[in-house]
């Protein structure tokens, strides 16, 4: 995907979504995503469908990272470290500088993590059914090029905000995001 979502500035007020090119999305993904971030308004959050928790002291094995994968359900809404970018909505006064971006083209749902933990903003993976976004296989992704390569770049902006210590722990706020989140995919 790299930083060409980041290349234009978002208008004053509203929401941004992002997508990417390998996901298919159904109908009601803007309005699924609206629904749950004005759910945990007045809250600045980050709502996604691509989730990822980082253990405490990560080391690069991308296998110990807990992954709410976007194509397969999530039964509630969680605090998660980071959201890939392809499948975010946030209010547009989070939308990142290109500057802020620039040196991070082959990790930027890393960056974007960083970012808002640098600013206390939360990121929410939402609740929703198998299959509500659908992947398109590709032959090369920035998965298979990068991310399950260990770059030292990566591994010392995740440690600045990974591990389940740097979650919010208030839950309560989650259960609005699940109501809200109820009738999509039905």
């Amino acid at each position: 995907m790299g930083c060409r979502q980041f290349c234009v500035r978002p208008p004053e007020d509203g929401l941004v979504f992002l997508v990417d090119d390998d996901i298919v999305y159904p109908p009601d993904y803007c309005d699924g995503l609206t629904r749950a971030h004005e759910a945990l308004a007045p809250t600045q959050t980050i709502v996604g469908v691509h989730g990822v928790i980082y253990p405490e002291y990560w080391d690069g094995a991308v296998q110990s990272r807990l992954v709410m994968t976007f194509n397969k359900a999530l039964e509630k809404s969680m605090f998660v470290n980071q959201l890939g970018t392809g499948t975010v909505a946030f209010h547009s006064s989070l939308y990142p500088h290109l500057e802020e971006m620039a040196s991070a083209a082959r990790f930027v749902d890393v960056r974007f993590a960083k970012l808002a933990y640098e600013r206390g903003v939360p990121m929410v993976c939402i609740r929703r059914p198998a299959g509500w976004l659908k992947q398109i296989d590709v032959q090369e992704s920035v998965y298979t090029t990068f991310t399950a390569k260990s770059d030292p770049v990566v591994l010392q902006e995740v440690l600045s905000f990974g591990g389940v210590s740097k979650l919010p722990v208030d839950q309560s706020a989650l259960r609005a995001a699940d109501e809200a989140m109820s009738a999509i995919g039905t």
